[in-house]
């Protein structure tokens, strides 16, 4: 099966270096004021115009980079809410992705820079209690966090701010999802980012994109997917039993089973994804960086204002 709704996103070859990917002038570091932020909505493409959207060029030929999105949507189709998913991650704080963003203008700027940071203990807490079915208390604007001395920080990406658009130049930088209930942690390599009208209370609207390294895939994404298929296959297909694996007709389980439960056990296994055609038709490596294959990937992202000390 292929996604059909995935839009027209290809990518150069998967031999791309690092040194094939343009850079924006920059000083060795940034100049200027640093505005602190917290992630407070990320969006995960669910079609393909949002991939097309949320993603950027990361290899300088001129097409969108965003396989990722490619598969996003796919998992959307299959019936997986993680646009849900991954919400509840960030309005429950199991989600706490800080931002600096430090320049002289924020309309137009040289030698400005952002770095991303893994948040912990925020005040106020992002529920009043365990019923509390709203939350996003930590989101209101005025809290602040202790940064994880335990997370490796990426590169202070530096770039040019530009009519209030900032575009960086390639690095690394940390982002972390919950399309499927757990957290995941990505360290993007050759890692873009983009700012649409970041001011001293957030940021209107943004995109992180950058590769996957191949490893991140197949031991921490394709195991957090295999996880909800198995959610969805036990809702759908309560009295499995192999190898018939009886669901209801035209569930979403009964797809999942009939596409990509190879061996007939009424369950996929990470290893079931990571062999089926299906799935290498819409994560193989597109990105080579540095010597590391990696899969491209691209979010949207908003903010709002935060106090932390980096």
């Amino acid at each position: 099966m292929v996604c059909a709704a995935c839009g027209n996103v290809t990518s150069a070859p998967a031999q791309i270096d690092a040194t094939s990917i343009p850079d924006i002038d920059a000083p060795a570091g940034a100049i200027g004021e640093h505005r602190h932020y917290i992630i407070d909505h990320e969006t995960i493409p669910t079609t393909g115009a949002q991939t097309v959207a949320l993603g950027l060029d990361l290899n300088g030929d001129g097409t969108v980079d965003n396989r990722f999105g490619n598969a996003a949507v796919m998992a959307n189709m299959f019936g997986f809410d993680i646009v849900g998913s991954n919400t509840a991650a960030i309005d429950k704080g199991a989600i706490l992705m800080l931002v600096d963003f430090q320049t002289a203008d924020l309309v137009t700027a040289t030698h400005a820079g952002v770095q991303t940071f893994a948040g912990t203990n925020p005040i106020p807490m992002a529920c009043t209690n365990t019923s509390d079915a709203l939350c996003r208390h930590h989101l209101d604007g005025t809290g602040s966090f202790g940064v994880d001395p335990t997370v490796p920080r990426g590169t202070n990406l530096l770039g040019d701010v530009t009519s209030g658009v900032f575009t960086s130049q390639a690095g690394t930088l940390t982002v972390w999802i919950a399309p499927f209930g757990e957290v995941l942690r990505f360290d993007l390599l050759g890692a873009r980012v983009q700012l649409t009208g970041a001011n001293d209370n957030g940021v209107t609207s943004g995109i992180i994109a950058g590769g996957v390294r191949v490893d991140d895939v197949n031991t921490k994404f394709l195991p957090s997917v295999a996880k909800g298929m198995l959610t969805i296959i036990k809702r759908d297909c309560p009295n499995a039993t192999p190898p018939s694996c009886t669901c209801g007709t035209g569930s979403a389980g009964a797809t999942l089973i009939s596409v990509y439960d190879a061996n007939h056990d009424c369950v996929v296994s990470p290893e079931e994804l990571r062999t089926s055609p299906v799935i290498q038709s819409q994560l193989t490596p597109d990105l080579t960086i540095d010597g590391t294959m990696a899969v491209s990937f691209g979010i949207g992202v908003t903010g709002v204002k935060a106090t932390f000390t980096p």
